[in-house]
């Protein structure tokens, strides 16, 4: 739906058998202590960890069944072992903080070679949540609904403008404005940011989506209509105004913003960008 593809799909259950190695392994390191009630936890040195404090984490439950960071744990090793990467990313909303930062720790204590120099904001890049996120027939589990409702009010928006042409597929239009709405409503909060989802503030005339899609529109109804190549051999110094100035100057900082975006993993920086610029 956009452009988005996956070699492989793996779930957390497949590396049980490896989640019993590496308590085994941490059970020889003697991070591993049995309280009372059967339960295992692991206690791990504050050097590992990011915050100032050893960590005390359950690693199997008292019928020997192991639990999600044992096995999330077995799958960043072998991963590590099989995928030949650069970086590996986990996308998963704030609320996991904790359990990404004992994944990070536990696997430190390990000695697992290539996360001695991790920090959490390496690997786990956290994301806040929608609230109130449904369509107009309710609550929803596919993206394909959200996107359909948003590509039924976007038609409705062409309708209320009046904004029809000849040769235009109408909806195919209605579903780029739709998932551009989607994209920039999302893209103009900050990443962590929980927030109210509102159809309403989306598709509204004084939304971000708006601006920069009128925007966009109209800069490429005026290229056509000109008509005029683009000469970028042109003598640059025959731009003497200060609102030109102003311009280049907000233009030669893109590059900039779109390496700051990509190293903080913050897509609002690119957005606010755009907004400045318009």
């Amino acid at each position: 739906l956009f452009g988005i593809h996956f070699d492989e799909y793996q779930s957390e259950s497949q590396f049980s058998k490896q989640a019993k190695e590496i308590i085994d392994k941490l059970g020889q390191l003697g991070y591993c202590k049995k309280r009372d009630d059967g339960v295992l936890e692991a206690t791990i040195p504050s050097k590992y960890n990011s915050l100032p404090r050893d960590a005390c984490v359950v690693v199997q439950k008292s019928d020997g069944t192991t639990l999600y960071i044992t096995r999330d744990i077995a799958a960043l090793k072998t991963r590590l072992e099989t995928i030949p990467t650069e970086k590996i990313l986990y996308v998963v909303d704030s609320s996991q903080t904790e359990h990404f930062r004992n994944l990070l720790t536990i696997s430190k204590a390990m000695q697992v070679d290539q996360v001695k120099n991790w920090d959490l904001d390496d690997f786990y890049i956290p994301f806040g949540r929608m609230i109130n996120f449904q369509t107009r027939k309710g609550k929803f589990d596919l993206l394909s609904d959200v996107l359909d409702d948003a590509k039924e009010r976007a038609q409705e928006g062409l309708d209320r403008f009046l904004i029809r042409k000849d040769g235009i597929d109408h909806a195919k239009v209605s579903a780029v404005i739709g998932k551009a709405y989607l994209i920039l409503n999302d893209f103009s909060r900050a990443r962590r940011a929980d927030y109210m989802f509102s159809w309403h503030e989306i598709s509204s005339k004084d939304g971000v989506a708006f601006l920069l899609l009128y925007c966009h529109a109209r800069l490429c109804s005026l290229e056509k209509q000109v008509k005029i190549p683009i000469d970028w051999s042109a003598n640059v110094n025959l731009l003497t105004d200060r609102q030109e100035h102003i311009l280049i100057q907000q233009l030669s900082t893109f590059q900039d913003v779109l390496f700051d975006a990509y190293r903080s993993h913050e897509p609002t920086k690119i957005v606010h960008y755009l907004v400045r610029l318009v």
